[in-house]
This record gives structure tokens, sequence and C-alpha cells, in this order.
């Protein structure tokens, strides 16, 4: 199943057997036609559907003031850095604002995306999305501009659709 539109933003999920309870599924985000994931491994939906409403939770809460005119590297790099830093201050700022869970897209899927992939979502002030993806291993971020709240939709779509299979 695709949530979204391939050539903006979209979710593609497709169950393939269930497990002890368990539903396995392949998972990967399309950004501007580009398939982001390892559409190989296999992923458990719940876990899927728990790290999407975690996301969910801030709809429209992505903005960040100091991200305004900052390149894609940069604001990559200081959200990188917020994340995963060991300093006290920093740590503060991304626990007290969530940052991992507002802005870390990659981290719905950790099996088929997180592993190979950054995906980061940042709201501009007019509510337009600026997502950013790099494979992990390369040098290459990828930036593309979406209308307000194209990732959200495509999520809460997803969500939709899971549930029901769930």
């Amino acid at each position: 199943m695709i949530n979204g539109e391939k050539s903006t933003f979209a979710i593609e999920c497709e169950i393939h057997h269930t497990f002890e309870n368990f539903i396995y599924c392949n998972f990967r985000f399309w950004i501007a036609g580009e398939q982001i994931g390892d559409w190989s491994e296999e992923s458990v939906l719940g876990v899927l559907i728990h790290s999407a409403k975690v996301f969910a939770r801030y709809q429209g809460e992505r903005y960040l003031e100091q991200a305004e005119g900052m390149s894609a590297m940069s604001l990559r790099n200081y959200i990188d850095r917020i994340t995963t830093s060991d300093d006290p201050n920093d740590m503060q700022v991304s626990i007290e604002g969530h940052y991992r869970q507002r802005f870390l897209l990659h981290e719905i899927a950790d099996d088929s995306v997180a592993r190979d992939f950054e995906v980061m979502v940042v709201e501009r002030a007019d509510g337009a999305q600026r997502v950013l993806s790099k494979r992990r291993d390369g040098d290459d971020l990828q930036e593309k501009t979406l209308p307000k709240l194209t990732v959200d939709k495509a999520v809460a779509e997803f969500l939709l659709w899971a549930e029901q299979q769930a």
C-alpha cells in the first residue's frame, strides 16, 4: 500500500506474512520519486504503527526559528548534534524539545530505513516542510521542500491503513 504521492512524499508498506501474532512487512519512504529504505528488510507492523504515532504527535510543531536561513547541511548537522550529543546542554535541549520524536522521521522504521538513511523533517515559518535525506555512509545530502503537512498527511494515511491491518 502506498500512502501519499511518490512524486513528493509517500510511505510504502506491504504485508508479507504473520508469525506468532506479529505481522511482518516491507517498508520504505518515497521522497521526490526516490526510494529511501531497504525494501528487502523485514519490519514489524506494530512497531511501525507505534513509532509513526509518536512522530504524528508533533504535527505542525516542527518549526525551528534558528533553522531559518540555514543551509541543508548546517541544519542536518545541528539536528544531528543536538540529538546525539553527550553534552548536558545539548541533551537538555533535545529532551525538552522532543527533537528525536519531532524531527527524525527515519526513526519510524529502524530496520528498513534508519539503518542506512537519515531522514529529517523541519518546518519553515510558512509551514512548508524541509525534508533532508542522506545515506549514512555517504556525503550527498538531499533537500526537498514540500507543501505544508505533506509528510504528516502521508503518516496519518499510513496509520489509518496500518491499524486496519493489525
